[in-house]
């Protein structure tokens, strides 16, 4: 290594310079690689675990979800926030996916508000950042209370 700061450049040992290493500076592998034939799965909308979890969904509630437009009216994505964790308990990353946003996003500007709302519930109320951390509609009696 020569020079100081940006004017840093490097000198090829012997090692860099032997044989085994091509024009170009990249290695010479013997033999061939071998052929990738399996093809990607074939997914609805986004990723596959999206395409799954919409599977799970009742057929009016995962229309809602496919259908929603890039930047819809704040007041839409609360409702379907609220109609999704009415159905069961999701994880950020679940939502995120379904939803097409950012978890961080919806996190600050949705879930926070919701539950400090009382409209959401966490799965574990005591350790907001629980690794297992999931959102619900709130239990009351013995059935979940719809929003």
């Amino acid at each position: 290594m020569k020079g100081k700061g940006a004017e840093t450049y490097y000198v090829p040992t012997r090692t860099l310079l032997a044989e085994s290493v091509g024009p170009v500076g990249t290695p010479q592998v013997e033999g061939t690689s071998p052929q990738v034939t399996a093809q990607a799965p074939q997914v609805v909308s986004g990723t596959p675990q999206v395409a799954t979890l919409i599977a799970a969904l009742p057929e009016a509630l995962a229309n809602r979800v496919k259908t929603l437009p890039p930047r819809p009216a704040r007041a839409k994505v609360e409702r379907l926030l609220l109609d999704l964790c009415a159905e069961r308990a999701f994880t950020l990353p679940e939502l995120a996916e379904l939803l097409g946003r950012n978890p961080t996003y919806l996190l600050n500007s949705f879930l926070t508000p919701l539950v400090r709302e009382g409209k959401l519930s966490r799965l574990y109320p005591g350790q907001p950042n629980h690794p297992a951390q999931a959102y619900h509609a709130p239990i009351v009696g013995n059935k979940r209370r719809q929003p």
